[in-house]
């Protein structure tokens, strides 16, 4: 009977916290946040840039490298943009190229265990929290040496990526965060904090981007054309963490913009919403006497026009319903605030993100 009862007791109590982690987010911890090593000098952020490019081997493809693209005369600002997941710098080269000749510096850094020319490689089941805080704050010790504003962009695993930099690093003037990818689209939230607390014993099932098509995806050479399932869950670990808050910017941010795309069913648009609130909203604090609150001075969202019919990845020219380069630099410079030529030609429209309901 004793043992019954202590089999039943053991039984309840693991009901119960598997529970709350799944409604309350218990056991979900919030990532340390790795001592900044800025270069102090373009000198310095030269040499720091090739520290992360030495990453770069030979079993990655070239096009994947990281890379750093100079406008002719003193840049304007310096943007990183962190590209998507399964993906390389390669996705934004073409539209980089063309931000470059309108006088930007473009940063685009290599994922870890990204843009490796095996692209049916299953090297993102190990991806971990703390190689991707590592990884973005070495991008971001780089980016500190040069004397131009800077600012941080991303799609999807690349805009949390981008937001965490934002809520991290002083560097960080500007945010845009393109289709974030704080939850997938379809899966409950109680799922989604099972897999960030139980990541150990999410299965390593790779997962086709097309099972139809498997290896054949027909887009980029460089794509990954699936991933392991425990890729992905260091993404949604950092996202949670955003959108509740618990790592928080303490210096000045001019300026944070969301970026939804209504052909996007790829990820939900609440939680992107919710993540960009959290973080930059006015609700984080406010300026009293000139001095710098914890939100950003400025919070919108950005929404591309339905009747383009891009979808998720509408960066990369080799995917589907996409873009073009012009289009797609155009997009990123005008909900960055630095350009208007996206508005002008209907490609997109802005509103207060405290004014969307969802």
């Amino acid at each position: 009977m004793f043992i019954a009862i202590a089999a039943v007791t053991v039984l309840v109590a693991l009901v119960a916290y598997v529970l709350l982690v799944a409604f309350a987010g218990v056991g979900i911890t919030t990532p340390a946040v790795p001592s900044p090593r800025p270069a102090d000098a373009p000198e310095q952020a030269l040499q720091k840039l090739a520290g992360l490019q030495a990453k770069d081997t030979d079993d990655h493809a070239p096009a994947c490298f990281s890379v750093v693209l100079e406008p002719e005369e003193a840049p304007k600002a310096t943007i990183v943009y962190f590209h998507g997941f399964t993906n390389c710098p390669n996705q934004m080269l073409l539209p980089a190229e063309l931000m470059r000749r309108q006088g930007y510096r473009v940063f685009l850094p290599r994922q870890p265990r990204h843009g490796l020319a095996d692209v049916l490689n299953h090297d993102l089941k190990g991806l971990s929290v703390d190689e991707l805080t590592e990884h973005v704050a070495e991008v971001m010790d780089v980016a500190h040496g040069w004397p131009e504003p800077v600012y941080v962009s991303g799609l999807s695993v690349g805009a949390v990526l981008a937001c965490w930099a934002a809520a991290t690093r002083s560097e960080t003037v500007r945010v845009l965060a393109a289709a974030p990818f704080a939850a997938p689209k379809g899966i409950p939230m109680p799922v989604v904090r099972l897999l960030i607390v139980f990541r150990r014993f999410v299965p390593g099932i790779y997962w086709w981007w097309d099972p139809r098509k498997k290896e054949n995806l027909g887009e980029s050479p460089y794509v990954y054309p699936g991933f392991p399932l425990p890729g992905m869950v260091p993404y949604l670990h950092l996202a949670h963490v955003l959108t509740r808050g618990s790592v928080a910017p303490t210096h000045h941010i001019e300026y944070s913009a969301l970026l939804t795309n209504p052909g996007d069913f790829a990820i939900r648009h609440d939680r992107a919403r919710k993540l960009m609130r959290s973080e930059f909203g006015a609700q984080n604090g406010h300026r009293r006497g000139g001095e710098s609150g914890h939100g950003a001075d400025k919070l919108v969202e950005w929404t591309l026009a339905k009747d383009l019919g891009w979808w998720h990845d509408f960066v990369d020219p080799d995917g589907s319903h996409h873009g073009t380069p012009e289009q797609v630099a155009d997009v990123l410079l005008t909900a960055l605030e630095i350009g208007d030529a996206g508005e002008d030609a209907g490609l997109m429209s802005s509103q207060p993100l405290s004014e969307v309901t969802s």
